[in-house]
């Protein structure tokens, strides 16, 4: 894992922590590409290691700290020319591009157009909303309508505060509060870890606003043969909110009811009142399988056969 942050967070000026600087590289125009004024990038190749680390060590230094030899280290760094091409490669691997701001900045920002055209920039450049990151530091509080930070009372209004963090999150972005500067490496550090966590998750676990169905057990498991597709209880597993459990109780109910359990009769029960009387079955159950049908409150499901043209 690597942290890399734009040429103008160097400066002596930069409010950007000392620590933080330390810590990570430069990467010319990360601003100016993405919006933000550091990248926290996943899996940086060697290659791309040795030319950032070029720019503060020496090629023993690098050889040392990657553990290759010093001509391949060399090598490496003979790449430097095409660096900053290669930024869009790591955003669409998962990189956070964050913007950062301190309180007072952020309270300045809120009043101008500044939030705004660092986020345009990102929707530009970057793939998902969760990777575009305002990172922001200080107490905030209200006190008298206006917003209160680190125990000072500001002259901005409170609402107009909240305001424009909310449209910050509605046009695409996400934000972080971390009490002061003095936190962020560590959240950086933690950061990091988390996305190499990732790598080795289960993609429902890692994104849990995305639906999937529940997994069906793995052993002596009828839905797990190869005549699996002939099986609508595989078709019904998907519905939100059903899960297995419903599915095969309302399979034995429809087998003890009628002597089959065709898939007509498993539409038309599960969107019924009568599938209440299932076990695990309840009136969300039934609402949630009418809604992923798209069935209107006063309408039911019928079997309409197919009408023959007799002038064909």
């Amino acid at each position: 894992m690597t942290l890399f942050y734009d040429g103008s967070e160097a400066r002596y000026s930069s409010t950007l922590p000392k620590d933080v600087i330390e810590y990570g590289y430069q990467w010319n125009r990360v601003e100016a590409e993405t919006g933000g004024d550091f990248v926290v990038t996943p899996g940086l190749s060697l290659t791309h290691k040795a030319i950032l680390m070029s720019r503060k060590y020496t090629v023993v230094q690098i050889a040392n700290a990657l553990g290759v030899t010093v001509p391949e280290a060399a090598k490496m760094q003979s790449g430097i020319d095409d660096m900053d091409s290669v930024l869009y490669e790591y955003l669409y691997l998962g990189s956070i591009v964050v913007q950062r701001k301190s309180g007072s900045d952020l309270i300045a920002s809120v009043q101008g157009s500044r939030l705004g055209e660092s986020l345009s920039r990102m929707n530009r450049a970057v793939p998902y909303r969760s990777q575009r990151m305002l990172l922001y530091t200080g107490v905030f509080s209200e006190l008298n309508g206006n917003v209160v930070l680190d125990g000072k009372e500001t002259g901005l209004k409170y609402s107009a505060f909240v305001m424009a963090l909310t449209a910050w999150c509605n046009r695409g972005g996400t934000l972080i509060n971390l009490a002061s500067d003095a936190h962020t490496l560590e959240w950086i550090k933690l950061l990091e870890k988390q996305l190499e966590s990732y790598k080795h998750e289960d993609f429902k676990y890692v994104f849990s606003d995305v639906y999937f169905p529940d997994d069906m057990p793995d052993v002596d498991d009828i839905l797990q043969l190869p005549v699996e597709v002939n099986d609508w209880r595989k078709t019904m597993v998907t519905f939100p909110g059903l899960g297995s459990d419903r599915v095969n109780a309302l399979r034995t109910y429809l087998e003890n009811k009628f002597g089959v359990a065709s898939l007509w009769n498993a539409l038309q029960v599960a969107t019924s009142k009568s599938a209440t009387k299932i076990h695990g079955w309840g009136p969300k159950s039934v609402s949630n399988s009418r809604a992923w049908l798209g069935i209107p409150d006063t309408y039911e499901l019928v079997l309409q056969p197919e009408s023959e043209d007799k002038n064909g």
